[in-house]
């Protein structure tokens, strides 16, 4: 024991082997609670962190008390086929991708997708990387840690992933039953986010198929 009197200032030399440091999941850690150690990617190794249960609906610092999930929002942007025009590349794994094309999409096109943008503003945690996952990330990495993170209701939330060429559908994963099911975009669902703790979001995917644009020279008349 080290005991310290009065105003003295204390010096110590610690010897040992460090404990409860590094990622486990359902240990706080990376802004958040992780829910997954050691997964990799084209940038890099990284853990996946989420957010905790219970977060009040400011997207700037809320409150993350640690009690069920209470946000709810839609998919959005009903009716318009990202999938044939690879507008928004379609993704099933990776949901930080899916956001960072999605809002470079609506950045250029407009538009609304009102729980990827919901994630894409999160400042939590003392970061800013957030992104609403993959319907695949929810079922890998999120769902088997479920008890561990804490927080989930037993019912569906939103992932990033659309459904295919169909403009009106998009995945939600079911937090009770362990399943995916593609539903409206308008439904309301569950919303929790995910960041990667050591590495950042990735790259906007190149357009390798373009839109051609052809410009018929004016006539002029004097």
């Amino acid at each position: 024991n080290l005991q310290v009197n009065g105003d003295n200032n204390p010096f110590a030399i610690l010897q040992g082997t460090s404990t409860n440091f590094g990622c486990v999941a359902g240990r706080q850690g990376g802004g958040g609670i992780y829910a997954a150690c050691g997964l990799s990617s084209v940038e890099g190794p990284y853990d996946l962190v989420v957010t905790p249960g219970g977060c009040t609906s400011t997207t700037v610092n809320p409150t993350c008390a640690g009690g069920n999930d209470t946000i709810l929002n839609i998919y959005g942007s009903s009716g318009i086929n990202f999938y044939t025009n690879q507008w928004i590349p379609y993704q099933d794994t990776i949901g930080a991708q899916i956001s960072v094309d999605a809002m470079a999409y609506l950045s250029i096109v407009g538009g609304t997708l009102p729980s990827i943008q919901w994630c894409d503003a999160l400042v939590y945690g003392g970061h800013d990387d957030w992104y609403l996952p993959a319907v695949l990330e929810f079922h890998a990495n999120i769902y088997p840690a479920k008890a561990a993170i804490g927080g989930f209701v037993n019912n569906w939330y939103q992932t990033s992933t659309y459904y295919g060429a169909d403009g009106t559908r998009a995945y939600a994963y079911n937090m009770s039953a362990s399943g995916r099911e593609h539903y409206s975009r308008n439904t309301n669902y569950y919303v929790r986010c995910a960041r990667r703790d050591n590495i950042g979001l990735p790259p906007v995917t190149a357009d390798t198929n373009p839109d051609h644009v052809t410009i018929n020279p004016s006539i002029s008349f004097s």
